[in-house]
């Protein structure tokens, strides 16, 4: 063959190639466009994270289709009758923004609900969001979801690593370990680049990215980062079906064994005193949904199946979580703030078949799960004094 032929050719594959690229381009702008006209970008896309001296981090202003003060609500309303308070199982973790709780209770309720909930907030982030938000949207009630799963050394983190906070660590207070912000160069990470700009700016890209068909790739790197971490795995079959858990992951969050856990307990208990004399001064009332975690739900299931025999992690934590329960019940019945501890009626979801968690190790609550949140606090929450 002639070079002038081979240069033909060559021409040709690039014409070709060219050509299939944009078409490419062209039909990935017109789902982008065709998407972001039937889904909310807050369902969907990723938000752009900033560090912050006071909440650790916080979204960015308007970043995916959040409103104006970084939170997942379609606006900041002038007045809210109801403001949530809390971490991801408030946020509503993988689900979408109608699928959290908060939002079920608006339509509960008929009242306006605004979600003032982030993932990896807990009580410092609650104390700050209830006296400088929750009250400028003058609610008749404000409603903290406690999560003692991880809220107790969310709080020993936040007084410990925030300067801001430095006021509620026990003096003399012992130096605080770097902060991942610190450590990490900051919130925004600088690897994967393309991966990260896709994910806050693509629904194309995160639609595929949560295709079912990843789903077994997803369970294959979630089992290898638990390995790296050595985290164990126990399966249960429960009344609605297989599930997980990481017994050591639970441990690790309620152990009182570990002073920073009691720290971040006398942190928490601290912190509630000050919201319940602050919604006071403000006029409005306070109660704190108490959710636990998936393996206090489970308990009884897994003591019936012998695991709490044979993994002593998930039967110290689930020991610990009940001591942390009563503590914090006992706390709120003195500071007089109502406490509805959501563990009975996400049993009885369990009984009568209900998937409210995933069947995997992931701790948030599916649709269902935060369902029941909302009819526990639309039934009690709104009782008079």
């Amino acid at each position: 063959m002639s070079a002038a032929s081979q240069e033909k050719r060559r021409r040709g594959w690039r014409r070709n190639a060219a050509l299939f690229a944009a078409s490419l381009l062209v039909a990935w702008l017109g789902a982008e466009g065709l998407l972001r006209l039937v889904l909310e970008k807050a369902d969907v896309l990723s938000p752009v994270l900033a560090a912050d001296p006071v909440l650790h981090h916080r979204v960015a202003s308007g970043s995916a289709g959040y409103d104006a003060w970084g939170f997942r609500n379609k606006e900041v309303p002038a007045r809210a009758a109801v403001v949530a308070i809390g971490d991801s199982q408030t946020f509503g973790h993988g689900l979408r923004r109608r699928d959290a709780w908060p939002a079920r209770l608006a339509e509960l309720s008929g009242r306006t609900v605004y979600n003032l909930s982030l993932g990896g907030y807990g009580p410092v982030q609650y104390a700050h969001l209830l006296a400088t938000r929750a009250l400028a949207l003058e609610p008749e009630l404000i409603a903290v979801g406690l999560y003692p799963g991880n809220d107790l050394l969310g709080a020993y983190h936040a007084a410990y690593r925030l300067d801001f906070w430095r006021g509620l660590r026990r003096p003399p207070a012992s130096s605080p370990a770097p902060s991942p912000a610190a450590a990490g160069g900051g919130i925004e990470l600088r690897l994967f680049a393309a991966r990260f700009w896709l994910s806050r700016h693509s629904m194309v890209y995160r639609l595929l990215a949560r295709s079912p068909l990843r789903r077994p790739l997803r369970a294959l790197e979630a089992r290898s980062r638990d390995a790296a971490a050595g985290l164990e795995r126990v399966e249960l079959m429960g009344p609605a079906g297989r599930t997980s858990f990481q017994p050591a992951f639970y441990r690790r969050q309620l152990d009182l064994e570990d002073r920073r856990l009691r720290e971040g307990l006398r942190i928490t208990r601290l912190l509630l005193g000050r919201m319940a004399a602050r919604t006071g001064e403000g006029g409005a009332r306070l109660l704190v949904l108490m959710i636990p975690t998936k393996a206090r739900v489970y308990a009884p299931w897994l003591r019936r199946a012998g695991l709490l025999d044979r993994h002593p992690d998930l039967s110290v934590a689930v020991a610990a979580e009940e001591q942390v329960f009563d503590d914090l019940e006992r706390h709120l019945e003195e500071l007089g703030v109502p406490a509805l501890d959501a563990t009975p009626a996400l049993r009885r979801a369990l009984e009568a078949g209900e998937r409210i968690y995933d069947a995997g190790p992931d701790f948030h609550l599916a649709a269902p799960g935060q369902q029941v949140l909302a009819e526990i606090v639309a039934r009690r929450g709104f009782d008079p004094p």
